[in-house]
């Protein structure tokens, strides 16, 4: 066993490094925020990232895992491929802000408009970054996004820290600085695409192959806006039956909930593309499956044993008493986490054996049945009750992907 989780993390060292990164990048920052300013604006800031983030994923199609998918093959014209859907990504950003705006004046028009303005330009700059991301991951060229994602996420860090001890800025000034460290991000990989031979070409963008490449990819952009739904309605629910303060102590326990999930989810990246590779060959994907289900089980249920052991503590730990509430979130959320990594395991071998449409399907019922329930009880029982309701949802995701795979594996 040691020999094969050494193995894997030796392959997959710059993909666990990078996950690091990002994770722990965003975690230092939310904790700045919550340590830094009021509850109810903190609370503010996840509402309008989850918004913002789940409109980025309603206009990404698919089109990332897409891209690593298509990448991973050999003898494929890489270029024409990457020219349509950048120019694909290109259109839709009038789009997305102004659904974004839009959103913003119904829902939360008690939320600062340049707050908002400015995270919405944010995740678009890493909405871009990673499609050039996820080319490079089908080419296997996860060193060159560990370095463009180090660079930029360390610089921006060290300017954030730097201004909160010494010129108290606001809320906005600090997302300024991780907007210039995206456009960094940006600048860098584009730098290692091109290196690769790829390139934006727009005489290569074949219109009518673009139209049928968002056709392709269409059912897997859906099932990841499920998904994505799925993991962000609950705080959007939150914000307007209960308030952002208990968004705050939600927030809080949920991200050091998905903080933790970086000992597994590294393993996706490289995931996708192996089993892409596989392609249709029953017994290597069989291999595959039982291989990694192995490895995440036996990551996952510990770590889901010390999160429910030390909730309150890491909680007292990182985040002032105002948030001490969120420990009871965490204990809860812990039960998720085998549940999690399986998930996103049967998920991820759908995807890679091309079964869009079996999986839009799967995540369009958990999201359904996640809605319904949070719509239900959050009313009465409050953010608690969403914290119990992930965890039905992430199992009662794995036993509907389950379904198909198992179809699958048995021929």
């Amino acid at each position: 066993m040691r020999k094969k989780l050494s193995g894997l993390l030796k392959d997959n060292k710059f993909v666990f490094l990078s996950n690091i990164i990002e994770r722990l990048f965003f975690f230092l920052f939310f904790l700045i925020v919550a340590n830094s300013f009021k509850p109810e604006t903190y609370g503010q800031l996840v509402t309008i990232f989850s918004l913002s983030n789940i409109l980025a994923i309603v206009f990404d199609l698919g089109l990332p895992f897409y891209i690593q998918r298509e990448f991973s093959f050999k003898g494929k014209n890489k270029s024409e491929i990457f020219s349509a859907i950048v120019l694909i990504c290109l259109f839709a950003a009038p789009l997305y802000f102004a659904s974004g705006l839009l959103m913003r004046q119904i829902l939360y028009p008690d939320i600062n408009l340049v707050l908002v303005s400015v995270i919405l330009v944010m995740v678009y700059f890493f909405y871009l970054a990673n499609i050039f991301s996820k080319s490079l991951s089908g080419l296997s060229q996860f060193k060159a996004q560990f370095i463009a994602l180090s660079y930029s996420r360390i610089i921006s860090m060290i300017l954030i820290i730097l201004c909160v001890l010494f010129l108290k800025p606001g809320i906005t000034m600090l997302l300024l600085l991780i907007l210039a460290g995206a456009g960094l991000q940006l600048s860098l990989l584009k730098s290692a695409v091109n290196k690769c031979g790829v390139r934006f070409i727009f005489s290569k963008v074949n219109f009518m192959k673009l139209i049928g490449q968002v056709k392709v990819s269409l059912p897997l952009g859906l099932s990841v806006i499920f998904y994505f739904l799925y993991d962000k309605i609950d705080v959007l629910l939150i914000s307007k039956f209960t308030g952002y303060k208990d968004v705050a102590f939600y927030g809080a326990g949920y991200g050091v909930y998905k903080a933790a999930a970086i000992m597994f989810s590294f393993l996706f990246t490289t995931g996708l593309t192996e089993i892409s590779y596989l392609g249709r060959n029953r017994k290597a994907v069989s291999l595959f499956f039982r291989k990694y289900t192995f490895i995440l089980l036996t990551i996952s249920v510990p770590l889901s044993i010390v999160l429910f052991a030390a909730s309150q503590l890491i909680i007292d730990l990182l985040y002032v008493p105002d948030l001490d509430y969120a420990g009871t979130v965490l204990k809860i959320l812990s039960a998720a986490v085998p549940g999690a990594a399986l998930c996103g395991l049967a998920g991820l071998v759908l995807n890679g054996l091309g079964m869009f449409k079996e999986n839009m399907l799967m995540t369009l019922s958990g999201l359904l049945l996640n809605f319904i329930l949070n719509f239900i009880f959050i009313k009465k029982y409050g953010m608690i009750s969403a914290a119990y309701i992930t965890v039905i949802t992430e199992y009662f995701l794995f036993a509907a992907y389950m379904i198909f795979v198992l179809k699958y594996l048995k021929g």
